[in-house]
């Protein structure tokens, strides 16, 4: 089976759903990782954004998840993009890996990225013809 796990910043994988794809992996699904945001300068060191990316590859190491994405939205300014941007985005990754599930975070978490990615996760991943999730 397929998993696709879209994350609006790195860490909410693990914090959200890590037991969930540790379980998944274990089993033998192939799971991807697809994080929306990453922090920019000069709003955080060059230091904090390389030790990031290093932590992703250690978590998708760490967890055997097949591929991460890495959608490059500006951490905490996802409400400035049009909306269909950021659907279309994520549509393309449905797209390429097809899975059969799919995990985001929650719709009524106080932090707006996880909000706006639930949102866009939702319209992406809606029951059209084709659509494998």
């Amino acid at each position: 089976m397929k998993i696709l796990v879209i994350s609006a910043h790195p860490d909410d994988e693990v914090i959200g759903a890590g037991g969930t794809i540790s379980k998944h992996t274990q089993k033998g699904d192939e799971v991807y990782l697809c994080i929306v945001t990453k922090a920019y300068s000069p709003d955080w060191p060059e230091e904090y954004i390389i030790e990031r990316k290093r932590e992703v590859l250690k978590v998708r190491e760490e967890l055997n998840i097949k591929k991460v994405y890495f959608l490059e939205f500006p951490t905490v300014k996802l409400d400035t993009f049009p909306q269909k941007e950021l659907n279309d985005r994520i549509r393309e990754q449905i797209d390429e890996i097809k899975p059969e599930t799919v995990y985001t975070t929650h719709g009524g978490d106080i932090n707006k990225d996880h909000r706006i990615v639930f949102e866009a996760t939702l319209t992406a991943t809606r029951p059209i013809p084709g659509n494998p999730v």
